[in-house]
């Protein structure tokens, strides 16, 4: 399986911002896969504004579909394959 992220983490340094949807709203966002700090767009991230934790819903991994149908394919997002 193939996830999709977007840089690393500005606030702990640590994790990737992966791609993932929110399973209630449908809508893309990007959690850090260690501290789990979300963001709702790229730019917020490139801004660092509008960080909150990604708690009290279901995410699940973005895929390639789900980034074309979002309108985030003119970010370049970085690949990392997964077995």
């Amino acid at each position: 399986m193939t996830r999709y992220w977007y840089t690393d983490c500005p606030v702990c340094g640590q994790g990737r911002l992966f791609v993932e949807v929110r399973r209630d709203t449908k809508a893309l966002l990007l959690v850090c896969e260690e501290c789990y700090r979300a963001w709702n767009t790229p730019e917020q991230v490139s801004a660092d504004v509008g960080a909150f934790l990604a708690i009290g819903f279901e995410s699940e991994f973005g895929t390639a579909e789900d980034i074309e149908n979002g309108g985030w394919s003119k970010y370049k997002l970085n690949q990392a394959n997964e077995t």
